[in-house]
């Protein structure tokens, strides 16, 4: 068996920590595009929240609209 020597485990240890460095790098780039797309879908909630507020509005308003009109039928009694 061959022997092991320090500068075999020298040079181990040194593509270790290139693949380790690597890594983290490429982690530090899925966090930041990570934080893009929450930031992207929060932006989106916010529009379809203001949506759905002006929709509500305006069916208060077409109900009262109706109801001035009497297009509305009126529940039996």
């Amino acid at each position: 068996m061959a022997e092991i020597s320090a500068e075999l485990v020298y040079e181990v240890l040194k593509s270790l920590q290139a693949d380790v460095s690597t890594m983290k790098n490429g982690q530090r780039d899925i966090r930041e595009e990570l934080i893009g797309v929450r930031l992207h879908q929060h932006a989106s909630q916010g529009e379809l929240n203001s949506i759905l507020s002006r929709l509500s509005s305006i069916e208060g308003r077409m109900e009262r609209i109706e109801r001035r009109l009497d297009l509305v039928a009126q529940p039996a009694e």
